[in-house]
């Protein structure tokens, strides 16, 4: 279901539910922050229960620019958006591939497993590359690269991210498990009738086109 319709649908079934004297109590701003808080806490669970499952809740970025570390010689790529924090290798990081062709496959590892692999082993396994998720010293969420060399070097890269529902644009499909669209939508609304939200920054915000 695309964001911004779930959003409006949401708001059509209070308006029509809602039996108080305060008709502004549900603006766009509280309805977003709302879903936004239940669809992230579903892929909480989610990734608790089946973390092999999340790929069909990715999203795609292509033309993710791989760069090198002057300091350390090694490569990288800033994350284009934030990404949920999933406890496994790849976060949510779910998936890496070149833009173009199949040379090489991106591998993920813990940090943990980094600090026992060599470089060493880089060309007897030149068509993996191993990767890491965390963040570089500004903070900025990071994908490092292991093993990928001049050799084996990977210029742009595409990924499939896990992302939290706010990160999504307005018009972005987002996927909720299979024909479970409007059980989701009544879920949003008996909680928002039952205990009403507090809007934390803005009670007027508009939904991101």
């Amino acid at each position: 279901m695309i964001k911004k319709q779930l959003i409006e649908l949401v708001g059509k079934r209070l308006t029509e539910r809602y039996t108080g004297s305060d008709k502004n109590r549900f603006t766009p701003g509280v309805i977003s922050l709302t879903v936004g808080r239940m669809y992230n806490q579903m892929i909480t669970e989610l990734a608790l229960k089946s973390p092999n499952g999340l790929d069909i809740y990715t999203k795609l970025f292509k033309n993710i620019e791989v760069a090198q570390d002057t300091d350390t010689s090694l490569y990288y790529s800033i994350l284009p958006v934030d990404i949920s924090p999933i406890i496994d290798a790849k976060s949510g990081v779910r998936n890496i591939l070149p833009m173009t062709g199949d040379l090489v496959s991106f591998v993920p590892i813990t940090r943990g497993q980094r600090t026992i692999i060599s470089n060493s082993l880089s060309s007897k396994i030149s068509k993996k590359i191993a990767y890491t998720v965390g963040k570089n010293s500004n903070n900025e969420l990071i994908v490092d690269y292991l093993f990928m060399t001049s050799d084996n070097f990977i210029s742009l890269v595409r990924m499939y991210l896990v992302i939290p529902f706010e990160a999504y644009e307005g018009t972005d499909d987002i996927h909720l498990p299979g024909g479970q669209d409007m059980k989701f939508l009544e879920g949003v609304v008996n909680y928002m009738l039952g205990t009403p939200p507090k809007d934390l920054k803005n009670n007027n915000a508009t939904i991101k086109d």
